[in-house]
């Protein structure tokens, strides 16, 4: 008799832990459920889906179509090093030595 409540008392806790665990796995699946739900909600709206047909290229008749393209990087050129004696440099040269 002691040896089959002490297998009882073993099979129930091996069910709490079990229940523990299906207990967590709900409640994550019930926030999954929720979260899904209000993304339903929203690609509803009539401005999520008028959003969604004008990144795909459509366009409403009469309306003007305007694209924004994202800015490029300016490439910074490194100077190269000019010859003083170039015909343009030694002309400057000339004129800032003259002033």
């Amino acid at each position: 008799m002691v040896f089959t409540n002490w297998k009882i008392n073993q099979r129930r806790a091996e069910l709490q832990q079990r229940i523990e665990v299906l207990k967590r796995e709900i409640q994550i699946l019930e926030e999954k459920t929720a979260s899904l739900r209000a993304g339903i909600s929203q690609t509803e709206s009539k401005d999520y889906q008028t959003e969604r047909l004008y990144e795909q290229g459509y366009v409403e008749k009469g309306a003007t179509q305007v694209v924004i393209l994202p800015q490029e990087e300016k490439v910074v050129e490194e100077e190269e090093e000019k010859s003083p004696w170039g015909p343009q440099d030694l002309l400057e040269w000339i004129r800032s030595k003259l002033k």
